[in-house]
């Protein structure tokens, strides 16, 4: 059998329409795997995106977090001097109560106890006198400029009058080492 030519035509024209499909197939192919990888890729870059943007945010909030706790403790650390100053404190209190007429019929001190960085000295404050002068001589304890922070207060009336209170004070006071 003898192949003539438009036998040979047909064939190489068949042959080319062949190779041209199986290569656009072929073609078609990598292409739509290379869109589906952009897309996959695409997706995962907007997910990590989308972290880091709410990474940002919550660091950005944790740095104002931060920043207000450093301004209290700049605060706080104003209010705690860098030696107990004992004395410094009985004069205090000795000028409220000679203003207000309280006597003090107590006071003791617990040895330093370290907490941190700080150290602190336990109080006991016994007052004797009328209710609203030891209640504003209270007042000013706990706004003085330095941390005197009140545990516990007991106040009674005394036997003496009415007006007469008694008042058992608990306190901690804190210094720098």
């Amino acid at each position: 059998m003898k192949l003539q030519p438009r036998h040979i035509d047909l064939m190489a024209g068949l042959s080319m329409i062949v190779i041209i499909v199986l290569g656009g197939t072929f073609c078609f192919r990598i292409i739509m795997e290379n869109r589906q990888k952009q897309f996959v890729a695409q997706q995962l870059i907007n997910k990590q995106q989308t972290e880091l943007n709410l990474a940002q945010n919550n660091l950005a909030a944790v740095k104002d977090v931060l920043a207000d706790q450093q301004s209290a403790l700049n605060i706080l650390n104003k209010r705690i001097p860098e030696s107990a100053n004992i004395g410094l404190l009985l004069s205090t209190i000795h000028a409220l109560v000679r203003d207000r007429d309280v006597t003090i019929t107590g006071f003791s001190h617990a040895k330093p106890e370290k907490i941190r960085q700080y150290k602190q000295i336990q109080l006991q404050l016994t007052l004797h006198g009328k209710f609203l002068d030891i209640y504003y001589i209270i007042h000013q304890l706990e706004t003085l400029s330095r941390l005197f922070i009140i545990e516990t207060l007991n106040m009674n009336h005394h036997e003496t009058g009415i007006d007469d209170c008694q008042a058992l004070i608990n306190a901690r006071i804190f210094y720098n080492e």
